[in-house]
């Protein structure tokens, strides 16, 4: 690991000089966080960056109009989010993506299920287990997004008192279960307080294959209150399992970003670590090589990565 500079050493010359051995930002602020994070605390990029060849514009520039005008020499978002400029990023962040891409081959409409959306498709079902069993979409979006008791909040459902769902009582009820995800869709209440109270590895000692990982889900999760964000790869078997042990083992508060299944799960990670700044933690910390500070714009970036890796699983 390099030295650590001294607190002002990073001026604006310095910046520049740094800068101009790399011919991207991206490859920049991934092989000199330290001179980026500086310049970009400084207002500097324009300047230090002025010699790559990405054409970043001023804060602005971007409006809706310029974005639309920049989309329609393209036929499909990939080939537009791959394009240089910044025109796909800020037509993300501003929620103008299904504006400009409009006359697009093929369009997702990413923003599918609202939680408006999830409550209509759940009136279909009356109870959890056959909403879940049902294959919809619409049912992992609600659960990604603490929605279900909004949503389900038609369905015969009794609610247990507060603290009924002990380790005792949890352990018995997954007992009825072969695996993880039968038990999720036949008691969500016993599986989520196991989930929330970190009874899930002992619950689950008698299923089969409980306690690996088929590494088929990307993750990111974010610290609550910060920007600094966790990417990961679990399996869509354990569900928020490896989550929970990162919360538990470092004292976090995880948000979830997104939990997406996709192919190859590690090479979509990969390309989501190359995004951000490295935080530098310390060893110590659980999966510390795995955290990025992310700004708005990456994180869209982010999103965008897993999305187009879950649409082409």
């Amino acid at each position: 690991m390099s030295k650590r500079k001294p607190k002002g050493y990073w001026t604006l010359e310095r910046c520049m000089e740094d800068a101009a051995q790399y011919a991207s930002r991206s490859e920049w602020r991934n092989s000199s966080p330290r001179a980026y994070k500086a310049a970009s605390n400084n207002g500097w990029l324009q300047e230090c960056c002025s010699h790559m060849p990405e054409g970043y514009k001023p804060a602005g520039y971007w409006t809706l109009e310029r974005c639309m005008k920049d989309a329609a020499q393209y036929s499909s978002r990939s080939d537009w989010k791959a394009a240089p400029g910044g025109a796909f990023n800020s037509a993300s962040k501003n929620g103008w993506l299904e504006q400009c891409c409009e006359h697009m081959e093929l369009l997702i409409d990413h923003g599918k299920w609202t939680l408006e959306r999830c409550i209509e498709d759940a009136a279909q079902y009356s109870s959890r287990g056959e909403w879940g069993d049902a294959g919809s979409s619409a049912y992992a979006t609600a659960h990604r997004n603490g929605w279900l008791d909004q949503c389900c909040a038609h369905m015969q459902y009794q609610l247990k008192p507060k603290g009924y769902w002990t380790l005792e009582r949890c352990k018995s009820e997954a007992l009825k279960y072969d695996c993880r995800a039968d038990w999720h869709r036949g008691s969500p209440a016993s599986e989520s307080a196991a989930q929330r109270l970190g009874f899930v590895a002992e619950c689950c000692e008698h299923m089969e294959r409980a306690g690996g990982t088929d590494n088929d889900v990307v993750y990111i999760w974010r610290d609550a209150g910060s920007d600094l964000h966790k990417v990961g790869v679990t399996s869509a078997r354990i569900g928020e399992d490896r989550i929970n042990i990162c919360r538990r083992n470092n004292g976090m508060d995880p948000r979830i970003v997104l939990m997406m299944k996709v192919d190859d799960a590690r090479a979509v990670e990969s390309k989501l670590l190359e995004l951000g700044t490295d935080p530098e933690l310390d060893s110590s910390i659980d999966g510390y090589t795995e955290f990025r500070r992310l700004t708005d714009a990456e994180l869209g970036q982010a999103v965008s990565i897993a999305y187009e890796a879950a649409l082409a699983a």
